[in-house]
């Protein structure tokens, strides 16, 4: 259904869900009827990071900006699944009034890894605290992210360890520059 519209790509905000969404073409090689079709839509789906910098070439400097530091965090589907990390630091870099600094294994696992952390919690807990204690290490104001399941698990960490920064997807703090 998706190719019936007539559009040149399809956009996601979900490392997770964009990695298996480009995958199609793969996963269903073996498929004659769905080949084709498959391989046609894995062809068009783009991490927003991506679309922003590669396709769009957007120019942020004309924004208003934020004002503090930012820390980026590597959700594992999409740098080692999509290939994606230096489009989002690009963009928290151009942002006007941003001060980008990179974290300490930064492209490490945060713990969430999915369902992982549910089934493994007495592993996904020590990998979720040396996350927290890099993205301390910054003094960042905001740690931002392009996987709902790291936000989530990442954000609920600082809270829980008290930490200052404000975790956010990376498109929720350009809203946030662009208001």
């Amino acid at each position: 259904e998706f190719n019936k519209l007539d559009v040149d790509y399809y956009l996601t905000g979900c490392a997770t869900g964009g990695d298996t969404l480009k995958a199609y073409g793969e996963l269903l090689a073996n498929n004659p009827e769905l080949k084709e079709e498959a391989e046609a839509f894995s062809k068009k789906v783009k991490d927003i990071n991506e679309y922003l910098v590669d396709i769009l070439q957007v120019d942020l400097t004309s924004m208003q900006g934020l004002y503090g530091r930012v820390t980026y965090h590597d959700p594992c589907h999409l740098n080692r699944g999509q290939g994606v990390s230096e489009q989002p630091r690009k963009l928290l870099k151009d942002l006007p009034g941003i001060e980008y600094v990179e974290m300490e294994a930064a492209s490490d696992c945060c713990g969430a890894a999915g369902l992982f952390q549910g089934f493994y919690p007495e592993i996904a807990v020590p990998i979720t605290d040396l996350k927290v204690n890099s993205i301390a290490k910054t003094g960042a104001d905001f740690v931002t992210t392009s996987c709902p399941a790291c936000l989530n698990r990442i954000e609920g960490s600082l809270n829980l360890a008290g930490c200052k920064p404000k975790a956010l997807h990376i498109v929720d703090l350009l809203a946030m520059a662009y208001e």
